[in-house]
C-alpha cells in the first residue's frame, strides 16, 4: 500500500522564503505560485506599486475586498496569510 503524501498548511518554498529569505507572507506566497507583481496587479485590478505596498503591509492592515480577491487569486485561506505575519510579531515581542 502506498504512502499517503502529508499535507502541509505551508508549503516548504513559502516557508523558505519567509524565513530563510525574509520575505513578508504575500510576496512569499505570490513567489510560490509564480506569480510577478504586475501579474497580481493585473488580477486585482490595481498597479504593481499597490501591489508592492500591500507587499510592505500587514494582512490584517488589507480591506476586506483586497484580502478577499487575493486569498482566492492565490488559492489559500485567510489562516495561511495571517499566521506568518503572527510569527513576525511574536518574534519581535
Amino acid at each position: 500500500m502506498a504512502k499517503k503524501k502529508k499535507n502541509s498548511i505551508f508549503p516548504k518554498e513559502v516557508l523558505q522564503s519567509f524565513f530563510n529569505d525574509g520575505y513578508g507572507a504575500l510576496k512569499s506566497w505570490r513567489m510560490h505560485r509564480k506569480l510577478s507583481r504586475l501579474e497580481l496587479a493585473v488580477q486585482l485590478a490595481v498597479t504593481k506599486k499597490e501591489v508592492e505596498k500591500l507587499e510592505s503591509s500587514s494582512p490584517a492592515e488589507f480591506d476586506k475586498k483586497t484580502l478577499s480577491k487575493l486569498l482566492s487569486i492565490l488559492n489559500i485561506t485567510k489562516d495561511q496569510l495571517v499566521t506568518l505575519e503572527s510569527v513576525i510579531k511574536h518574534k519581535k515581542n
